[in-house]
């Protein structure tokens, strides 16, 4: 602190100092502060108990040791053998009210144990009460899975049933009770993600609206099943436990296919799906002449800072055009009717002309210079060695096939004019010659930041402006699977029993379903006059405001004393506008007051 300030701030007060040391220790709590009362609010103990039996080797209810569990991924994630020392730590456990020596890793894992059994029952349960008693639209839902990523054997982990949807699981209890634990196994390839690695798929089901979104719901596949599978066991088990009928899902071109189209009708439901991309060229390319465009009224955040500033560019939109559809059903021989928009995105446009411009040099310059090396001899110059080296050379992308190229044999005449090679050199056979045909780039840049996406939505329902609007928020699930694995650390996961792997992934669904309520709850009370900076506040924000918030612990004859300390005029106004009770109120729900 500089000498100046701290005058100031002597001029204002008079410090004394005591030296003596206080027996009082502090709790930091942190976010517990807003996580303890908005689990609380959300019924997730009391659901989680009114489903599993309890535990009679210990005193503390299923429903309270998960809830603590969510409640450390939300403030610091760590290893579930060490959730008791964090509880001591954190004084988690005087918000819970729950007894530290109990929380080690064998009744955490039997209470995982117990949750997977009823887990997709438990977590839709949880997702009901939450729409209910927070307003949750549960209209449109959004679908997106994502990848957990294993190292090990993992030899216990078996393959499921060849399916899900349907009455292959409808037995006993329904779907939820009696399915196995995803396969944990190397599956498909994806970016990113080693060869050797093992993996599972977690699809996650979003409810969005204009205040942001929510995860509802959430189902673990094995890691060779592919997008269309995730999303038909999806819908098979979400609308066991949510009223689906009514409702639009929206979801990225990984899971279309007319099979998803005819499924998610036949559920009541409408769909807004994009389509792959080849069949989205093929059908802008047939009908581009005839399309009627305009500008949608969807911006991004970033877009919508860009045009408060009036000073940052550049300004990107969208454009859009619609045409009516059929889908051919080759099983009924019958025909589905749809809409088809077209997107043409200036950002998508200009960034696809620039990677084909930096392509199409980098291949030129990988064929020139094999064009020179061939001219001198150099390395293997006969036709299969060149041929292998042109390949090589062209990389295999999109801009390859914008190059052709020819092996030619040297005439008697021409190799005999050819000069004495140099030392390490030898005469070529071959001239090797190549050409870029510019009208192949030309129409594949007509195509250029252009996307489909089809809906079975009315007109009259969701205009085309409506409809785009609502498949961007898809921009909320990609983000919540990027939570999934950073703040609430899904990763690394150190549990061997696929059932323990599977139900944890359950509790995270939770905790992130936890974490995107607090800035939804926020942004849903705020007054008509906030600014729209305030309502884009995050729950990482709030949580950061309630980055130190202590509980002080004074020892006395008759035991522990618990005060909680003042709240800051911020940390007061944010507990207001979720609606939550204070520390101080929770504490005194199961603690006796001190009497003087």
């Amino acid at each position: 602190m500089r000498y100046g300030a701290f005058c100031g701030i002597m001029g204002r007060m008079s410090l004394r100092w005591l030296g003596n040391t206080e027996a009082a220790e502090g709790c930091n709590i942190g976010n517990l502060a807003l996580t303890v009362p908005l689990l609380e609010r959300a019924g997730v103990a009391e659901i989680i108990d009114r489903h599993l039996q309890p535990d009679a080797r210990c005193k503390e209810s299923p429903g309270k040791v998960l809830s603590l569990l969510i409640a450390a991924r939300l403030h610091r994630p760590t290893p579930i053998s060490r959730v008791g020392e964090w509880a001591v730590e954190t004084g988690a456990d005087i918000m819970f009210n729950i007894d530290a020596d109990t929380l080690n890793d064998d009744r955490i894992g039997r209470a995982l144990d117990a949750l997977f059994e009823h887990r997709h029952s438990i977590l839709g349960s949880i997702a009901v009460r939450v729409a209910r008693e927070f307003g949750i639209p549960l209209n449109e839902l959004h679908y997106d899975p994502t990848h957990v990523t294993f190292y090990g054997e993992y030899k216990s982990s078996e393959p499921r049933p060849d399916a899900l949807a349907g009455d292959a699981l409808a037995g006993g209890g329904g779907m939820t009770d009696g399915l196995a634990a995803a396969d944990i196994t190397t599956g498909r390839r994806i970016d990113g993600v080693r060869k050797i690695s093992k993996i599972v798929h977690a699809g996650l089901c979003f409810a969005a609206d204009e205040h942001g979104g929510v995860p509802i719901f959430a189902h673990v596949q094995s890691g060779n099943e592919n997008g269309m599978t995730g999303i038909a066991d999806h819908q098979a088990l979400l609308g066991e436990q949510i009223p689906i009928n009514g409702t639009v899902m929206i979801s990225d071109a990984g899971t279309y296919s007319i099979q998803h189209v005819k499924r998610s009708l036949a559920d009541g439901m409408d769909i807004i799906c994009a389509i792959p991309k080849k069949q989205a060229r093929a059908l802008y390319e047939k009908h581009v002449s005839t399309l009627d465009w305009s500008e949608a009224s969807y911006r991004s955040i970033e877009q919508q800072r860009r045009r408060d500033s009036r000073s940052l560019l550049p300004l990107e939109h969208h454009e859009l055009a619609e045409i009516q559809h059929e889908l051919y059903d080759r099983e009924s021989k019958s025909r589905i009717p749809c809409r088809l928009i077209f997107v043409l995105g200036t950002a998508g446009k200009k960034a696809a002309e620039e990677a084909r411009q930096k392509n199409v040099r980098r291949v030129r310059k990988n064929l020139e210079a094999l064009r020179e090396s061939v001219a001198k001899g150099c390395r293997n110059t006969d036709e299969q060695s060149i041929q292998r080296r042109a390949v090589t050379a062209s990389g295999g992308g999109q801009a390859s096939k914008y190059f052709s190229w020819q092996i030619i044999p040297l005439g008697k005449d021409e190799f005999a004019a050819l000069p004495t090679p140099k030392p390490g050199k030898r005469r070529p056979t071959h001239r090797f010659e190549y050409a870029y045909d510019a009208t192949v780039a030309d129409r594949d840049a007509k195509c250029d930041g252009i996307s489909a996406i089809l809906t079975t939505l009315p007109l009259e329902s969701s205009s085309t402006d409506e409809t785009f609007t609502k498949y961007k928020r898809q921009a909320h699930s990609e983000l919540a699977n990027h939570q999934l694995k950073t703040p609430i650390a899904i990763s690394p996961i150190f549990l061997h029993k696929p059932k323990r792997i599977e139900a944890l992934v359950f509790i995270l669904t939770i905790a992130l379903m936890i974490y995107y309520l607090v800035q939804h709850e926020y942004r849903r009370n705020l007054p008509p006059t906030a600014s729209s900076k305030q309502r884009r506040t995050t729950t990482e924000t709030l949580f950061r405001a309630f980055g130190v918030y202590l509980l002080i612990v004074y020892p006395s004859r008759l035991g522990q004393i618990i005060t909680p300390s003042r709240l800051r005029s911020t940390q007061r106004q944010i507990l207001q506008d979720l609606n939550l009770p204070p520390p101080a109120v929770v504490l005194s729900r199961y603690l006796p007051k001190q009497t003087t």
